[in-house]
This record gives structure tokens, sequence and C-alpha cells, in this order.
């Protein structure tokens, strides 16, 4: 047994924690509440910042997406906030994977393992999401979350924070892996096909870092804010298109040389960007390759189109667009 597990915490940790909860809609309190205690599988995680999506505003106001004890999150002493990083404090019985002090990011979901679709792969699609007693968890979602001092994770659920990356760049791991994802299901990138993403929102514009980094050649972005057209830019992007100037189709034909792009990848903003001069599907269809039967489109707003559906179904994710706030729970020693 590794020696770890011999040794009491060497970091302290407190009966009781400073949390927010959910009261009724755009109702939410900060109160006391016990630091909960990890179990097999789960290591305690001292938050040390926490992203706020747009998801968590929907939560704060509607209560969907979150499900807690079978219906909405109101009243029910619910901690929200799914976009956090933090430091292992504890760990729970024969975990290893992890060491106390660790520096680590979180995904949403730890599936039940146990369902059919757990047992292939997709977790994020668990035929028990919401049960606990099954062993699902969505913490933000079904489960406490990290507008919190401390949470509780399974350890499928951590990454390894590198040194060379701040605290606010480790919360959007899970947006950049959104990013990631969508590709992934597109049948992956290879190094020289082209990419336009439209919409300079977080996904966006990890988007673009994303596909940068895997090689995609050229990157354009479009959109209608010249500020996040700027930040793409610094991300990545080879050409930035502000389609309220320029007919993005007619500039990624010009760019490309009539020839059109491998990729499409819609990320849009609901109800605004959406229908900015050609940034919807049809137009998006328009800048692929018309004769490259391996060029693909991968949208948020298309899950109507059946080839789109049938791959996002297989591995749903919860990207959605984010706020980009970052809030620190409390200046933690270290």
């Amino acid at each position: 047994m590794p020696a770890q597990h011999l040794l009491t915490n060497e970091i302290r940790v407190p009966d009781r924690m400073k949390a927010w909860v959910l009261g009724g809609p755009d109702e939410i309190f900060l109160v006391d509440k016990p630091v909960p205690q990890p179990a097999a599988a789960e290591v305690l995680v001292r938050i040390d910042a926490v992203a706020i999506c747009a998801t968590d505003l929907e939560i704060l106001r509607h209560g969907v997406p979150a499900m807690v004890e079978g219906g909405l999150p109101f009243h029910k002493n619910f901690t929200i906030g799914h976009e956090y990083m933090g430091t292992v404090v504890k760990l729970g019985p024969a975990v290893d994977e992890f060491g106390i002090g660790d520096r680590v990011t979180v995904e949403v979901h730890a599936g039940c393992g146990r369902c059919e679709r757990c047992r292939q792969g997709m977790y994020t699609s668990c035929l028990n999401y919401g049960d606990v007693a099954k062993g699902h968890r969505a913490n933000g979602f079904t489960t406490d979350g990290g507008f919190a001092e401390y949470a509780v994770n399974h350890v499928n659920t951590l990454v390894h924070v590198p040194d060379d990356m701040t605290d606010e760049e480790a919360t959007l791991v899970v947006t950049a892996g959104t990013s990631m994802y969508g590709l992934d299901v597109l049948g992956g990138l290879i190094a020289g096909e082209g990419v336009v993403v439209t919409g300079p929102g977080p996904i966006g514009l990890l988007g673009v870092a994303v596909a940068k980094a895997l090689g995609a050649d050229p990157v354009i972005l479009t959109g209608t804010r010249d500020t996040r057209l700027a930040l793409g830019r610094k991300l990545g992007a080879d050409h930035v298109i502000n389609a309220r100037r320029e007919n993005p189709v007619a500039a990624v034909k010009r760019i490309t040389g009539g020839r059109g792009v491998h990729f499409v990848v819609e990320c849009p903003r609901r109800g605004s960007e959406r229908h900015a001069p050609g940034d919807g599907p049809d137009e998006a269809e328009a800048v692929r390759r018309p004769a490259d039967p391996h060029s693909h489109l991968s949208s948020r707003a298309a899950a109507d189109r059946p080839q789109i559906r049938a791959r996002a179904n297989r591995r749903r994710d919860q990207g959605r667009g984010q706020a980009g706030a970052v809030m620190r729970p409390r200046a933690h020693p270290r």
C-alpha cells in the first residue's frame, strides 16, 4: 500500500465551510455547510478558482438542466458550479491516483459505471443520470458543485494541472474539451485541414486554439464582436471575419481560393450571433469543400441534422456558452 495512505492529512481541513446554495428562482444564499467527506474512489478538493458558466445562470433562474432528488434544485440546500479547479486535501479509502497537495481541474460527470452507456464509455449519457444511490454524479447539476470552499470529486473526473498553468486557465479545461469533442466526433482533424469556427464565445475561442494546436490550416474565425475576434487572433486564428461587415461565405472562399474548408464548427451565441448575416447552417454548409465527402459540420445549434445528431448522441457533453468570469472562493493558505 502506498505510504500516503498511512499519513494524516498534510493540509488542515475544517469541519464546516462557506457555500452558495439555491433558494428559489433567481435566489442564491451564502451559508455554512458541513465539509463533505470523500468515499471510496473520491477525493476532497479545496476549491481555488471557479468559472461562472452561462449554464449556471440558467440553473439559477430556471432550475434546469440541474436535477436534484428527482426534481428542480430549488430549496434543497444545493450548490451549483461545475467549472472549477483546486487542490487535493483529503483522500478517500484506497485512493492512490492522486496525492495530498496535487493541483487538479475537474469535469462534470462521473457516470454510474453500471448502465449500458457507461460500460460503452458514454458516461455523460449515463442512464442512471441523477441517481446518486446508483453512483451517478454530476457536480453542479445533480450533486453539490464548486460554488463553495470544498467539493468531493470522483477520481475519474480529475485531471492534474501542470505547474505552468494558472488557476484561472485551469477552470477552462472542460470548455476546451468541449471544443476538442466537437472535432473528435467529426472524425478527427488531420494537420493541414482547414477549419472555420463561427461564434467567438468561450467554446468558439477555445475551438480556435484547439484546432490550431492540432495543426489546422487555415483556422478562420467568424463573428460580430471585434474584441472577441481580436482575442481569437491571439489564440491562433489565421483569419478573422466580422459577419456584420463582410459576407463570411464569400470571405472564406476568397481566403481559401474558392476551395472552402474541411470542418465548420458552429458556436454562435443563442439568439444573437446565430442570426448575423451568413452565420446560419446553410452558410456553414456553403463554406465546406463541396466535393469533399470527408468535410463535416459540427454544431450545437444544428442538432436537427440527422448526421450530426447520430454522432453527437453517442457521447453527449454538457458544453454550453460560458459567461467567462472566474471567482476565487477565499484566500487559502498555501
